[in-house]
C-alpha cells in the first residue's frame, strides 16, 4: 500500500512536501507547490540535489532521442529547433528551442559512448561496452539515463568513487583533514576535526572589541553589531554586557547647594546669612582640624571635605 502524506493544510498527498519533508520520511522525490520549477513550472523535485523531476526526464529523452539520431534537427530563425519524437511509447516536446550551450553538453555525454550506443545490458556486453543507455533518467538524483554494467547509475557511481577527504581520514587514523570545499562561516579551507567536523578556520576568530577591552582594562567597549534590543551601536558593559542605548545614563538634579560648591568654592558665606537664605551649607574660610577650609553643614557644623574623606575606603 503506497504510503499518503499529508500537508499544512491536512491534505492527503502521495508525495512529503519539502527538501526537508524527503529527507525525513528518506522519499527519492518530494512536492513542493509554492517554488516550483522555473524552466518548466514542475513541482516534483528529487530529495538528493532538487532537480526538478519533469526536467531529468525531459533531458534524458534527450540524450536518448540525440545518440540514436531519432530527433531531427532543424536549423531555424532562432537557432536550433526539436521536432516531436517518441522515446519508450512516450511522446516528447515539441519546438522547443535547443541552446549551443545544451548542444554541447550533449554532444560531451555522446563522447561516453558510440554515437549509435547500447540499449540494453545485454547489448552492451555483447558490444563490449561499459555503458548503456536508457530514456529515464536516475531514479536517485535525476542523472541521465546512462546506466553501468552494474546496474548503476553512471554518474552516481562516478560521485561515489570520489575521494572523501573525511572518510578518507577516520580510516587512515586521523585526527584532522583538508575538505575539498570552502568552509560556510569563514569561507577558507582549512583543516577539520575528523569527529565533530570543526574548521580551524572558525577557531582563528578576529579578537572581539569586548576582549580588546579586557586586555586594556577598560569598564566599556564599543561594539562593532548593533544590539538585539534598541537596535544601535551603543557602549557595553565588559562585565555584564549592559546596554547605554537600552539603559541611558541616570539624569543627576543638582541642588543649589552643589552648584554653588563646584562653582564657587571659594565663596564666603557666613552661617546667618546662609540660614536666612535657606542654604544648607555654609562657608566661613576658616580651616578644621583636618586643614579643611571648605564649606559646612549648617544643621552640624560638619567639614563636607571632612565626610567625604571617611567615606572614601582606603588601599590595601
Amino acid at each position: 500500500m503506497e504510503r499518503v502524506f499529508f500537508d499544512e493544510n491536512g491534505t492527503p498527498q502521495s508525495l512529503p512536501a519539502g527538501q526537508e519533508g524527503g529527507k525525513r520520511y528518506k522519499s527519492l522525490l518530494y512536492a513542493d507547490h509554492i517554488n516550483t520549477c522555473p524552466e518548466c513550472k514542475g513541482y516534483v523535485f528529487y530529495t538528493i540535489n532538487k532537480v526538478c523531476l519533469r526536467c531529468a526526464q525531459t533531458r534524458a529523452c534527450d540524450l536518448y532521442s540525440y545518440l540514436n539520431t531519432l530527433m531531427e534537427f532543424v536549423q531555424g530563425p532562432d537557432g536550433w529547433w526539436t521536432s516531436y519524437y517518441e522515446v519508450n511509447g512516450r511522446l516528447g516536446v515539441a519546438n522547443r528551442p535547443v541552446h549551443d550551450g545544451y548542444r554541447d553538453e550533449l554532444d560531451e555525454l555522446a563522447k561516453l559512448m558510440y554515437i549509435v550506443p547500447p540499449r540494453s545490458r545485454e547489448d552492451a556486453v555483447r558490444r563490449g561496452e561499459t555503458l548503456w543507455l536508457t530514456g529515464d533518467p536516475c531514479e536517485k538524483a535525476g542523472h541521465y539515463g546512462i546506466i553501468t554494467l552494474s546496474g548503476e547509475c553512471y554518474f552516481c557511481e562516478e560521485d561515489r568513487k570520489k575521494p572523501k577527504p573525511r572518510a578518507d581520514a577516520r580510516k587512515a587514523g586521523k585526527n584532522w583533514y583538508i575538505p575539498d570545499v570552502l568552509c560556510v562561516k569563514c569561507n577558507t579551507i582549512a583543516e577539520r576535526n575528523v569527529q565533530d567536523n570543526r574548521c580551524r578556520g572558525c577557531l582563528v576568530a578576529k579578537t572581539s572589541p569586548r576582549q580588546e577591552a579586557l586586555k586594556a582594562g577598560k569598564k566599556w567597549y564599543t561594539p562593532d553589531t548593533p544590539c538585539l534590543r534598541c537596535n544601535t551601536i551603543a557602549e557595553k558593559r565588559v562585565d555584564n554586557g549592559i546596554c547605554r542605548g537600552c539603559v541611558p545614563e541616570p539624569v543627576i538634579y543638582e541642588t543649589p547647594e552643589n552648584v554653588m560648591m563646584r562653582t564657587q568654592p571659594d565663596l564666603i558665606l557666613p552661617k546667618e546669612t546662609a540660614v536666612a537664605l535657606g542654604m544648607k551649607v555654609y562657608r566661613t574660610g576658616r580651616a578644621c582640624r583636618r586643614g579643611h577650609s571648605g564649606y559646612r553643614y549648617v544643621s552640624t557644623n560638619n567639614c563636607i571635605d571632612c565626610i567625604k574623606r571617611r567615606k572614601i575606603k582606603p588601599c590595601t
